[in-house]
This record gives structure tokens, sequence and C-alpha cells, in this order.
């Protein structure tokens, strides 16, 4: 593996593991926020967007390949089906920026 020295190295600062019910929490040390959720969804927050999560997920297409796809959301006003899991989100976020 090459190391781009150039660049500044990101590593897992902080975590919260709920994996028994929700997933696992973290904070980046870049400052960026996420939840991998226990079914292999994930939720990613920019450090300098305080309310715009993406959420990515898996589709497979016709041919049988998968293929990731990005949504964006405001976590304050989100459609209904993201409901749970933008308030997950907004939970981990809360715990791991208090500890």
């Amino acid at each position: 593996m090459i190391i781009d020295e150039t660049q500044p190295q990101i590593s897992i600062k902080l975590y919260g593991d709920y994996s028994s019910k929700y997933g696992l929490g973290y904070i980046l040390t870049n400052l960026s926020i996420g939840v991998y959720f226990n079914d292999g969804t994930k939720m990613l927050m920019e450090p300098n967007t305080e309310c715009m999560v993406n959420y990515l997920y898996k589709e497979t297409n016709d041919a049988g390949k998968k293929y990731e796809v990005r949504e964006s959301y405001n976590v304050d006003n989100f459609p209904p089906r993201m409901r749970k899991k933008c308030l997950l989100f907004k939970y981990f976020r809360t715990y791991l920026k208090n500890k």
C-alpha cells in the first residue's frame, strides 16, 4: 500500500458499538460522523455539514451486479421511510459528541 504523506491521515477518534441492536457509530479525526447499521446501510455526515447526511445502500442491477446508491437528506427534514434511521443517526451523533 502506498501512503500519500501529503494528505492528512484519517482514523477513528471515537466510536459507540450498539451492534447488538442498531449498528456502530463513529467520529473520525477529520470530525466526520458515521453510522454503519446492522442491515449494511450507512449514514455519513461530513464535518462542515451540520444537517446534511448521506445515506448509502446497495442495489442490484438487472445483470445481478451490485452497486452503491447515495441519497442525501437533511436530518431534520427527511422522508417518512427514513424516520428511524435519521433518528438513530441523530442519537449516535449526540452520544458521540458528548462523550
